[in-house]
Protein backbone atom coordinates (compact mmCIF):
# COMPACT_ATOMS: atom_id res chain seq x y z
CA UNK A 1 0.00 0.00 0.00
CA UNK A 2 1.39 3.39 -0.95
CA UNK A 3 0.12 6.44 0.91
CA UNK A 4 1.48 9.93 1.22
CA UNK A 5 3.70 10.13 4.28
CA UNK A 6 1.27 12.25 6.32
CA UNK A 7 -1.67 9.95 5.66
CA UNK A 8 0.46 6.93 6.53
CA UNK A 9 1.46 8.44 9.89
CA UNK A 10 -2.15 9.23 10.81
CA UNK A 11 -3.47 5.85 9.67
CA UNK A 12 -0.83 3.89 11.58
CA UNK A 13 -1.54 5.93 14.72
CA UNK A 14 -5.29 5.33 14.37
CA UNK A 15 -4.82 1.58 13.97
CA UNK A 16 -2.53 1.41 16.97
CA UNK A 17 -5.05 3.31 19.11
CA UNK A 18 -7.91 1.07 17.95
CA UNK A 19 -5.95 -2.08 18.73
CA UNK A 20 -5.58 -3.17 15.10
CA UNK A 21 -1.79 -3.30 15.24
CA UNK A 22 1.07 -1.03 14.27
CA UNK A 23 0.50 -0.68 10.55
CA UNK A 24 -2.06 -0.29 7.78
CA UNK A 25 -5.17 -2.30 6.99
CA UNK A 26 -5.25 -3.26 3.32
CA UNK A 27 -8.52 -3.09 1.34
CA UNK A 28 -8.66 -6.88 1.64
CA UNK A 29 -8.62 -6.59 5.43
CA UNK A 30 -5.03 -7.75 6.06
CA UNK A 31 -2.72 -5.82 8.41
CA UNK A 32 0.63 -4.73 7.00
CA UNK A 33 3.00 -3.63 9.75
CA UNK A 34 4.86 -0.36 9.36
CA UNK A 35 8.34 -0.95 8.00
CA UNK A 36 9.21 1.69 5.45
CA UNK A 37 9.32 4.54 7.96
CA UNK A 38 10.97 4.89 11.37
CA UNK A 39 8.36 4.64 14.15
CA UNK A 40 8.77 7.67 16.44
CA UNK A 41 6.22 10.01 14.84
CA UNK A 42 3.56 7.29 14.51
CA UNK A 43 4.03 6.40 18.17
CA UNK A 44 3.91 10.03 19.27
CA UNK A 45 0.60 10.63 17.47
CA UNK A 46 -0.79 7.37 18.85
CA UNK A 47 0.19 8.37 22.39
CA UNK A 48 -1.67 11.67 22.20
CA UNK A 49 -4.62 9.99 20.51
CA UNK A 50 -4.79 7.36 23.25
CA UNK A 51 -5.23 10.04 25.94
CA UNK A 52 -8.16 11.59 24.10
CA UNK A 53 -6.49 14.26 21.95
CA UNK A 54 -7.62 14.30 18.32
CA UNK A 55 -4.67 13.30 16.11
CA UNK A 56 -4.64 16.39 13.89
CA UNK A 57 -4.87 18.65 16.94
CA UNK A 58 -2.04 16.70 18.53
CA UNK A 59 0.11 17.15 15.42
CA UNK A 60 -0.67 20.87 15.34
CA UNK A 61 0.24 21.48 18.99
CA UNK A 62 3.27 19.23 18.74
CA UNK A 63 4.52 21.34 15.82
CA UNK A 64 3.97 24.54 17.77
CA UNK A 65 5.85 23.18 20.78
CA UNK A 66 8.74 21.81 18.73
CA UNK A 67 9.01 25.02 16.70
CA UNK A 68 9.32 27.09 19.85
CA UNK A 69 11.69 24.62 21.52
CA UNK A 70 13.93 24.45 18.45
CA UNK A 71 14.28 28.24 18.30
CA UNK A 72 14.76 28.44 22.08
CA UNK A 73 17.35 25.65 22.06
CA UNK A 74 19.34 27.30 19.27
CA UNK A 75 19.16 30.78 20.75
CA UNK A 76 20.06 29.79 24.30
CA UNK A 77 22.88 27.45 23.25
CA UNK A 78 24.48 29.85 20.81
CA UNK A 79 24.33 32.67 23.35
CA UNK A 80 25.90 30.51 26.09
CA UNK A 81 28.63 29.26 23.73
CA UNK A 82 29.44 32.59 22.06
CA UNK A 83 28.45 35.15 24.73
CA UNK A 84 27.07 37.21 21.83
CA UNK A 85 23.45 38.28 22.10
CA UNK A 86 23.51 39.77 18.60
CA UNK A 87 24.71 36.52 17.00
CA UNK A 88 22.05 34.55 18.85
CA UNK A 89 19.28 36.97 17.86
CA UNK A 90 20.37 37.07 14.20
CA UNK A 91 20.43 33.30 13.89
CA UNK A 92 17.11 32.81 15.69
CA UNK A 93 15.44 35.53 13.61
CA UNK A 94 16.54 33.95 10.32
CA UNK A 95 15.56 30.44 11.39
CA UNK A 96 12.23 31.70 12.79
CA UNK A 97 11.27 33.43 9.53
CA UNK A 98 12.47 30.72 7.14
CA UNK A 99 9.57 29.90 4.80
CA UNK A 100 10.87 26.34 4.47
CA UNK A 101 10.84 25.86 8.24
CA UNK A 102 7.39 27.40 8.62
CA UNK A 103 5.98 25.19 5.88
CA UNK A 104 7.50 22.03 7.36
CA UNK A 105 6.23 22.85 10.86
CA UNK A 106 2.70 23.40 9.49
CA UNK A 107 2.07 19.83 8.36
CA UNK A 108 1.82 16.29 9.69
CA UNK A 109 5.49 15.56 9.07
CA UNK A 110 8.43 13.96 10.84
CA UNK A 111 10.87 16.83 10.25
CA UNK A 112 9.99 18.85 13.41
CA UNK A 113 10.88 15.98 15.76
CA UNK A 114 13.85 14.98 13.64
CA UNK A 115 15.32 18.50 13.57
CA UNK A 116 14.69 19.31 17.22
CA UNK A 117 16.21 16.12 18.62
CA UNK A 118 19.11 16.17 16.16
CA UNK A 119 20.13 19.76 16.89
CA UNK A 120 19.62 19.24 20.64
CA UNK A 121 21.90 16.21 20.55
CA UNK A 122 24.70 18.12 18.83
CA UNK A 123 24.47 21.07 21.22
CA UNK A 124 24.45 18.75 24.23
CA UNK A 125 27.61 17.16 22.87
CA UNK A 126 29.21 20.58 22.65
CA UNK A 127 28.42 21.20 26.32
CA UNK A 128 29.83 17.76 27.15
CA UNK A 129 33.11 18.65 25.47
CA UNK A 130 33.23 21.84 27.55
CA UNK A 131 32.19 20.35 30.92
CA UNK A 132 33.09 16.64 30.58
CA UNK A 133 29.87 15.59 32.32
CA UNK A 134 28.94 12.01 31.41
CA UNK A 135 25.25 12.80 31.83
CA UNK A 136 25.55 15.26 28.92
CA UNK A 137 26.97 12.71 26.47
CA UNK A 138 24.26 10.23 27.54
CA UNK A 139 21.58 12.89 26.97
CA UNK A 140 23.14 13.76 23.61
CA UNK A 141 23.09 10.09 22.57
CA UNK A 142 19.42 9.71 23.56
CA UNK A 143 18.45 12.86 21.66
CA UNK A 144 20.37 11.67 18.59
CA UNK A 145 18.71 8.25 18.77
CA UNK A 146 15.28 9.93 18.77
CA UNK A 147 16.32 11.93 15.72
CA UNK A 148 17.06 8.74 13.76
CA UNK A 149 13.84 7.14 14.99
CA UNK A 150 12.12 10.18 13.49
CA UNK A 151 13.89 10.11 10.14
CA UNK A 152 16.69 7.84 8.98
CA UNK A 153 18.77 10.80 7.68
CA UNK A 154 19.20 11.57 11.39
CA UNK A 155 22.28 9.41 10.93
CA UNK A 156 23.93 12.68 9.83
CA UNK A 157 23.65 14.05 13.37
CA UNK A 158 25.52 10.99 14.64
CA UNK A 159 28.33 11.44 12.13
CA UNK A 160 28.59 15.13 12.96
CA UNK A 161 28.63 14.32 16.68
CA UNK A 162 31.38 11.75 16.28
CA UNK A 163 33.47 14.24 14.27
CA UNK A 164 32.91 16.88 16.95
CA UNK A 165 34.16 14.61 19.76
CA UNK A 166 37.23 13.51 17.81
CA UNK A 167 38.13 17.04 16.77
CA UNK A 168 37.45 19.17 19.83
CA UNK A 169 37.64 17.01 22.93
CA UNK A 170 40.95 17.72 24.65
CA UNK A 171 41.46 14.16 25.87
CA UNK A 172 43.90 11.60 24.52
CA UNK A 173 42.96 9.80 21.30
CA UNK A 174 42.02 6.51 22.98
CA UNK A 175 39.60 8.26 25.36
CA UNK A 176 38.03 10.16 22.46
CA UNK A 177 37.55 6.92 20.54
CA UNK A 178 35.89 5.37 23.61
CA UNK A 179 33.58 8.39 23.89
CA UNK A 180 32.64 8.12 20.22
CA UNK A 181 31.95 4.40 20.62
CA UNK A 182 29.78 5.04 23.68
CA UNK A 183 27.88 7.85 21.94
CA UNK A 184 27.31 5.93 18.69
CA UNK A 185 26.33 2.68 20.44
CA UNK A 186 23.58 4.30 22.49
CA UNK A 187 22.42 6.47 19.58
CA UNK A 188 22.09 3.70 17.02
CA UNK A 189 20.86 0.84 19.26
CA UNK A 190 17.11 1.72 19.20
CA UNK A 191 17.13 2.01 15.41
CA UNK A 192 18.94 -1.31 15.02
CA UNK A 193 16.33 -2.99 17.24
CA UNK A 194 13.52 -1.39 15.22
CA UNK A 195 15.01 -2.45 11.87
CA UNK A 196 15.54 -6.03 13.08
CA UNK A 197 11.91 -6.16 14.15
CA UNK A 198 10.66 -4.61 10.90
CA UNK A 199 12.81 -6.62 8.51
CA UNK A 200 12.11 -9.97 10.13
CA UNK A 201 8.32 -9.70 9.88
CA UNK A 202 6.81 -11.24 6.75
CA UNK A 203 3.73 -9.04 7.10
CA UNK A 204 5.59 -5.72 7.06
CA UNK A 205 5.03 -3.04 4.42
CA UNK A 206 7.77 -2.95 1.74
CA UNK A 207 11.14 -1.81 3.00
CA UNK A 208 13.54 0.58 1.39
CA UNK A 209 16.21 -2.07 1.00
CA UNK A 210 19.63 -1.20 -0.35
CA UNK A 211 20.79 -2.01 -3.86
CA UNK A 212 24.04 -1.46 -5.71
CA UNK A 213 24.06 1.20 -8.47
CA UNK A 214 23.67 -0.35 -11.90
CA UNK A 215 26.06 1.98 -13.71
CA UNK A 216 28.83 4.41 -12.90
CA UNK A 217 28.33 5.86 -9.41
CA UNK A 218 29.28 9.38 -10.51
CA UNK A 219 26.69 9.28 -13.27
CA UNK A 220 24.11 7.81 -10.87
CA UNK A 221 24.58 10.85 -8.65
CA UNK A 222 24.18 13.37 -11.48
CA UNK A 223 20.50 14.14 -10.66
CA UNK A 224 21.48 14.54 -7.01
CA UNK A 225 24.11 17.14 -7.88
CA UNK A 226 21.76 19.10 -10.11
CA UNK A 227 18.87 19.10 -7.61
CA UNK A 228 21.14 19.92 -4.69
CA UNK A 229 22.72 22.88 -6.47
CA UNK A 230 19.31 24.18 -7.54
CA UNK A 231 17.92 23.96 -4.00
CA UNK A 232 20.97 25.63 -2.44
CA UNK A 233 20.88 28.36 -5.07
CA UNK A 234 17.20 28.89 -4.41
CA UNK A 235 17.98 29.65 -0.76
CA UNK A 236 20.17 32.63 -1.68
CA UNK A 237 18.25 35.81 -0.79
CA UNK A 238 16.27 37.13 -3.76
CA UNK A 239 17.62 34.45 -6.09
CA UNK A 240 14.12 34.22 -7.57
CA UNK A 241 14.55 37.78 -8.89
CA UNK A 242 17.86 37.02 -10.60
CA UNK A 243 18.11 36.07 -14.24
CA UNK A 244 18.08 32.34 -14.85
CA UNK A 245 21.61 30.96 -15.03
CA UNK A 246 22.75 27.47 -16.06
CA UNK A 247 23.54 24.72 -13.61
CA UNK A 248 27.29 24.75 -14.24
CA UNK A 249 27.55 28.46 -13.45
CA UNK A 250 25.57 27.97 -10.24
CA UNK A 251 27.88 25.11 -9.28
CA UNK A 252 30.96 27.23 -10.04
CA UNK A 253 29.76 30.18 -7.96
CA UNK A 254 28.73 28.01 -5.00
CA UNK A 255 32.05 26.14 -5.17
CA UNK A 256 33.90 29.47 -5.26
CA UNK A 257 32.17 30.52 -2.04
CA UNK A 258 33.04 27.22 -0.33
CA UNK A 259 36.68 27.40 -1.44
CA UNK A 260 36.95 31.00 -0.25
CA UNK A 261 35.62 29.99 3.18
CA UNK A 262 38.10 27.09 3.36
CA UNK A 263 40.97 29.43 2.41
CA UNK A 264 39.95 31.95 5.08
CA UNK A 265 39.64 29.14 7.62
CA UNK A 266 43.17 27.90 6.88
CA UNK A 267 44.59 31.42 7.22
CA UNK A 268 42.70 31.95 10.47
CA UNK A 269 43.96 28.67 11.95
CA UNK A 270 47.53 29.61 11.01
CA UNK A 271 47.12 32.98 12.73
CA UNK A 272 45.76 31.30 15.85
CA UNK A 273 48.74 28.96 15.86
CA UNK A 274 51.24 31.80 15.52
CA UNK A 275 49.60 33.48 18.52
CA UNK A 276 50.25 30.33 20.56
CA UNK A 277 46.55 29.66 21.16
CA UNK A 278 44.64 26.39 21.07
CA UNK A 279 42.18 26.60 18.19
CA UNK A 280 39.84 24.21 19.98
CA UNK A 281 39.09 26.85 22.59
CA UNK A 282 37.81 29.47 20.15
CA UNK A 283 34.13 29.89 21.01
CA UNK A 284 33.04 30.88 17.50
CA UNK A 285 35.03 28.14 15.77
CA UNK A 286 33.26 25.58 17.96
CA UNK A 287 29.86 26.73 16.69
CA UNK A 288 31.16 26.82 13.10
CA UNK A 289 32.44 23.27 13.47
CA UNK A 290 29.22 21.87 14.97
CA UNK A 291 27.07 23.03 12.10
CA UNK A 292 29.59 22.69 9.27
CA UNK A 293 30.09 19.07 10.37
CA UNK A 294 26.30 18.66 10.23
CA UNK A 295 26.14 20.23 6.76
CA UNK A 296 28.82 17.89 5.40
CA UNK A 297 27.46 14.81 7.18
CA UNK A 298 23.90 15.43 5.97
CA UNK A 299 25.12 15.82 2.40
CA UNK A 300 27.03 12.52 2.66
CA UNK A 301 24.05 10.66 4.14
CA UNK A 302 21.65 11.96 1.49
CA UNK A 303 24.13 11.06 -1.27
CA UNK A 304 24.48 7.56 0.19
CA UNK A 305 20.72 7.04 0.35
CA UNK A 306 20.34 8.41 -3.16
CA UNK A 307 23.00 6.07 -4.53
CA UNK A 308 21.97 2.87 -2.76
CA UNK A 309 18.20 3.07 -2.21
CA UNK A 310 15.93 1.84 -5.02
CA UNK A 311 13.42 4.55 -4.10
CA UNK A 312 15.39 7.79 -4.31
CA UNK A 313 14.74 10.40 -1.61
CA UNK A 314 13.09 13.55 -2.91
CA UNK A 315 15.56 16.43 -3.04
CA UNK A 316 13.34 19.36 -2.15
CA UNK A 317 13.38 22.19 0.37
CA UNK A 318 11.62 20.08 2.99
CA UNK A 319 13.95 17.09 2.91
CA UNK A 320 17.06 19.28 2.77
CA UNK A 321 15.94 21.60 5.59
CA UNK A 322 18.90 20.70 7.90
CA UNK A 323 21.24 22.05 5.23
CA UNK A 324 19.53 25.44 5.33
CA UNK A 325 19.59 25.66 9.13
CA UNK A 326 23.18 24.42 9.39
CA UNK A 327 24.28 26.66 6.51
CA UNK A 328 22.88 29.86 8.01
CA UNK A 329 24.34 29.19 11.46
CA UNK A 330 27.72 28.30 9.95
CA UNK A 331 27.87 31.49 7.87
CA UNK A 332 26.97 33.85 10.73
CA UNK A 333 29.31 32.12 13.17
CA UNK A 334 32.14 32.09 10.61
CA UNK A 335 31.87 35.85 10.15
CA UNK A 336 32.17 36.30 13.91
CA UNK A 337 35.08 33.84 13.97
CA UNK A 338 37.01 35.79 11.35
CA UNK A 339 36.30 39.04 13.19
CA UNK A 340 37.55 37.51 16.42
CA UNK A 341 40.79 36.15 14.92
CA UNK A 342 41.76 39.41 13.18
CA UNK A 343 40.33 41.64 15.95
CA UNK A 344 37.83 43.31 13.63
CA UNK A 345 34.76 42.48 15.70
CA UNK A 346 32.90 45.68 14.82
CA UNK A 347 33.22 45.01 11.09
CA UNK A 348 32.07 41.43 11.66
CA UNK A 349 28.99 42.65 13.51
CA UNK A 350 28.15 45.13 10.74
CA UNK A 351 28.57 42.48 8.04
CA UNK A 352 26.48 39.97 10.00
CA UNK A 353 23.75 42.55 10.59
CA UNK A 354 23.67 43.47 6.90
CA UNK A 355 23.48 39.80 5.90
CA UNK A 356 20.79 39.15 8.49
CA UNK A 357 18.66 42.03 7.22
CA UNK A 358 19.08 40.79 3.65
CA UNK A 359 17.98 37.29 4.61
CA UNK A 360 15.05 38.57 6.67
CA UNK A 361 13.84 40.84 3.87
CA UNK A 362 13.92 37.80 1.58
CA UNK A 363 12.29 35.40 4.06
CA UNK A 364 9.55 37.49 5.66
CA UNK A 365 7.24 38.15 2.64
CA UNK A 366 6.86 34.47 1.60
CA UNK A 367 6.58 33.42 5.24
CA UNK A 368 3.78 35.91 5.86
CA UNK A 369 2.07 34.62 2.71
CA UNK A 370 2.36 31.01 3.93
CA UNK A 371 0.92 31.83 7.34
CA UNK A 372 -1.90 33.91 5.86
CA UNK A 373 -2.81 31.29 3.28
CA UNK A 374 -2.76 28.39 5.72
CA UNK A 375 -4.78 30.37 8.26
CA UNK A 376 -7.40 31.35 5.69
CA UNK A 377 -7.62 28.24 3.52
CA UNK A 378 -5.70 25.46 5.21
CA UNK A 379 -3.46 23.10 3.30
CA UNK A 380 -3.73 19.65 1.77
CA UNK A 381 -6.59 17.59 3.18
CA UNK A 382 -7.21 20.23 5.86
CA UNK A 383 -7.98 22.89 3.24
CA UNK A 384 -11.50 24.29 3.00
CA UNK A 385 -11.86 22.78 -0.47
CA UNK A 386 -11.18 19.25 0.71
CA UNK A 387 -13.18 19.63 3.91
CA UNK A 388 -16.24 20.58 1.85
CA UNK A 389 -15.82 17.70 -0.60
CA UNK A 390 -19.15 16.49 -1.90
CA UNK A 391 -17.58 13.32 -3.25
CA UNK A 392 -16.38 12.31 0.21
CA UNK A 393 -19.91 12.88 1.52
CA UNK A 394 -21.35 10.57 -1.15
CA UNK A 395 -18.70 7.87 -0.56
CA UNK A 396 -19.53 7.98 3.15
CA UNK A 397 -23.03 6.70 2.27
CA UNK A 398 -21.64 3.52 0.69
CA UNK A 399 -22.06 0.29 2.59
CA UNK A 400 -19.02 -0.55 4.77
CA UNK A 401 -18.80 -3.84 2.84
CA UNK A 402 -18.43 -2.11 -0.54
CA UNK A 403 -14.84 -2.18 -1.79
CA UNK A 404 -13.59 1.17 -3.09
CA UNK A 405 -11.30 1.78 -6.06
CA UNK A 406 -10.06 5.33 -6.59
CA UNK A 407 -7.44 7.59 -8.07
CA UNK A 408 -6.80 9.07 -4.59
CA UNK A 409 -6.82 6.41 -1.83
CA UNK A 410 -5.18 8.91 0.55
CA UNK A 411 -8.30 11.07 0.57
CA UNK A 412 -10.60 8.12 1.32
CA UNK A 413 -8.33 6.91 4.10
CA UNK A 414 -7.81 10.35 5.62
CA UNK A 415 -11.47 11.40 5.78
CA UNK A 416 -13.26 8.08 6.20
CA UNK A 417 -10.62 5.76 7.62
CA UNK A 418 -11.41 3.24 4.89
CA UNK A 419 -8.61 1.61 2.90
CA UNK A 420 -9.19 1.75 -0.84
CA UNK A 421 -7.62 0.12 -3.88
CA UNK A 422 -5.63 2.46 -6.07
CA UNK A 423 -6.16 2.36 -9.82
CA UNK A 424 -3.37 0.60 -11.69
CA UNK A 425 -1.65 3.44 -13.52
CA UNK A 426 0.51 1.03 -15.52
CA UNK A 427 -2.56 0.23 -17.62
CA UNK A 428 -2.85 3.84 -18.75
CA UNK A 429 -0.27 3.56 -21.48
CA UNK A 430 -2.33 2.02 -24.25
CA UNK A 431 -3.09 3.68 -27.58
CA UNK A 432 -6.43 5.49 -27.53
CA UNK A 433 -8.03 3.10 -29.98
CA UNK A 434 -7.22 0.11 -27.72
CA UNK A 435 -8.59 1.67 -24.56
CA UNK A 436 -11.61 0.13 -22.87
CA UNK A 437 -14.02 1.11 -20.15
CA UNK A 438 -13.02 0.41 -16.59
CA UNK A 439 -13.95 -3.11 -15.47
CA UNK A 440 -13.81 -4.85 -18.85
CA UNK A 441 -10.19 -6.01 -18.72
CA UNK A 442 -10.31 -9.72 -17.70
CA UNK A 443 -6.61 -9.73 -16.73
CA UNK A 444 -6.53 -6.68 -14.46
CA UNK A 445 -7.04 -7.73 -10.79
CA UNK A 446 -8.33 -4.28 -9.75
CA UNK A 447 -10.85 -4.22 -12.57
CA UNK A 448 -11.91 -7.75 -11.64
CA UNK A 449 -12.73 -6.51 -8.12
CA UNK A 450 -14.81 -3.73 -9.67
CA UNK A 451 -16.57 -6.13 -11.98
CA UNK A 452 -17.13 -9.13 -9.72
CA UNK A 453 -17.14 -7.84 -6.14
CA UNK A 454 -19.42 -4.84 -6.50
CA UNK A 455 -16.73 -2.23 -5.86
CA UNK A 456 -17.35 1.48 -6.31
CA UNK A 457 -15.09 3.50 -8.61
CA UNK A 458 -14.44 6.93 -7.08
CA UNK A 459 -12.86 9.48 -9.43
CA UNK A 460 -11.92 12.78 -7.83
CA UNK A 461 -11.54 15.88 -9.98
CA UNK A 462 -7.76 15.55 -10.00
CA UNK A 463 -8.12 12.40 -12.10
CA UNK A 464 -8.39 14.45 -15.29
CA UNK A 465 -4.97 16.01 -14.71
CA UNK A 466 -3.46 12.68 -13.71
CA UNK A 467 -4.72 11.19 -16.96
CA UNK A 468 -3.58 14.19 -18.96
CA UNK A 469 0.03 13.33 -18.10
CA UNK A 470 -0.44 10.22 -20.28
CA UNK A 471 -2.68 11.46 -23.08
CA UNK A 472 -2.48 15.21 -23.41
CA UNK A 473 -5.17 16.52 -25.77
CA UNK A 474 -6.83 13.07 -25.95
CA UNK A 475 -7.55 13.09 -22.20
CA UNK A 476 -11.27 13.85 -22.41
CA UNK A 477 -11.79 11.12 -25.02
CA UNK A 478 -9.96 8.73 -22.72
CA UNK A 479 -12.13 9.65 -19.74
CA UNK A 480 -15.33 9.26 -21.76
CA UNK A 481 -14.29 5.78 -22.84
CA UNK A 482 -13.24 4.85 -19.29
CA UNK A 483 -16.70 5.48 -17.81
CA UNK A 484 -18.91 4.73 -20.83
CA UNK A 485 -21.90 2.61 -19.80
CA UNK A 486 -21.02 2.54 -16.10
CA UNK A 487 -23.77 3.20 -13.59
CA UNK A 488 -23.45 6.60 -11.92
CA UNK A 489 -23.94 6.10 -8.18
CA UNK A 490 -23.40 9.76 -7.32
CA UNK A 491 -21.86 12.98 -8.60
CA UNK A 492 -20.54 16.12 -6.98
CA UNK A 493 -18.63 19.23 -7.90
CA UNK A 494 -15.33 17.51 -7.13
CA UNK A 495 -15.84 13.99 -8.43
CA UNK A 496 -18.04 11.08 -9.48
CA UNK A 497 -18.79 7.57 -8.16
CA UNK A 498 -19.50 4.69 -10.55
CA UNK A 499 -20.70 1.10 -10.23
CA UNK A 500 -20.14 -1.64 -12.78
CA UNK A 501 -22.94 -2.16 -15.26
CA UNK A 502 -22.55 -5.27 -17.46
CA UNK A 503 -22.78 -4.65 -21.18
CA UNK A 504 -25.92 -5.85 -22.86
CA UNK A 505 -25.30 -8.86 -25.11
Amino acid sequence: MGFSDSTAYIDAARNLIEGNGFGHITPSGRLEYVGGHPPLYHLTLAFFGSIGIEILSAARWLNIALFGLTILCLGFSIYVLSHSLMLSVLICSCVFTSPVLLDVFSGVMTEPQFLFFGVSGLLLLRFYIKNNNRLLILSAAIASSLSILGRYPGLAFLLAGAALILSFHRKDLLTRIKDVTYYLSISIAPTVIWLLWAYTRPDTTPHRGFSLPVGNLWNELAPLRVDMVNVLWGWIPFSDLMMEIPYRLKLFLLSLVVLSVIALLILALKKIKTQGQDWRTNKFLLIVSVFSFLFIAFFIVIAFFYAFLPLKPGLIDRTLLPLQVAGMITIFSFIYFIGDVWSIQNYARILSLALGLLILSSFIPPSVEIVSQYHAEGSGFTSKRWRSSGTIAVVEQLSPDTPIITNDPDAILFFLGRPAYEMDWSSFNQPTEDFHRFGDDPDDPIERIFREEGAALVLFEGFYWQLRAFYGEETQQRMDTLTEGLKVYGSSWDGDIYLYNPKEP
